[in-house]
């Protein structure tokens, strides 16, 4: 019975280090075996859809001068972040749509203005929740990527599992959706914050 506490002492100690810097964080988020980052192709068009956690935003404010970590956490805790990227060739989506002017200008106002009703999460109960906000920067040849945050309402998830729906593309249903796991998410290290 002791070597079985003990064992799971170790277990559980070493499942809740923390990540000593942002780098090393974003490598274990970008490994897809963790969980937190998925990714569809279909033909020339790459969608990623990848867990930002709240800790990142934190250190970015607490860097900026903002040394209430309580406050911060408040602020960013009750949500859950996912940056949306997509691509055509490996290149920004929309600079690849700039040749022609009317695609280009239906795709940029799709995503600027009406992104809340193409993309949602749904629940293992098939409860949707739609997004609470999105940041869409336009980068103009500046980036590899057309990128979006999407802020989802952390609350609002009452499942394990759900699925980001991205619905931009005519592709088939399977290929829109992007599924994810609580578990992982929630067991997520933190970043220390220093």
């Amino acid at each position: 019975m002791k070597w079985i506490l003990i064992l799971f002492a170790v277990l559980f100690f070493s499942c809740q280090s923390e990540f000593r810097d942002v780098q090393e964080l974003n490598n274990y988020i970008q490994k897809s075996e963790n969980g937190l980052i998925r990714v569809n192709k279909l033909g020339d068009i790459e969608i990623v859809v990848r867990y930002i956690p709240g800790d990142l935003f934190i250190k970015r404010e607490f860097d900026s001068g903002t040394k209430d970590i309580d406050l911060l956490k408040m602020k960013y805790y009750n949500n859950y972040y996912f940056v949306l990227t997509m691509k055509v060739n490996g290149q920004d989506l929309l600079n690849n749509t700039a040749v022609d002017k009317e695609l280009f200008s239906k795709l940029n106002n799709e995503l600027s203005f009406n992104l809340d009703e193409r993309v949602k999460l749904v629940d293992q109960k098939d409860d949707t929740v739609q997004l609470s906000d999105f940041v869409f920067p336009k980068m103009y040849e500046f980036s590899k990527s057309t990128e979006i945050l999407m802020v989802f309402k952390r609350d609002q998830i009452k499942t394990k599992n759900f699925k980001i729906i991205v619905d931009i593309f005519d592709w088939p249903q399977k290929d829109k959706e992007f599924n994810f796991s609580k578990n992982s998410i929630e067991n997520l290290q933190n970043l220390i914050i220093e």
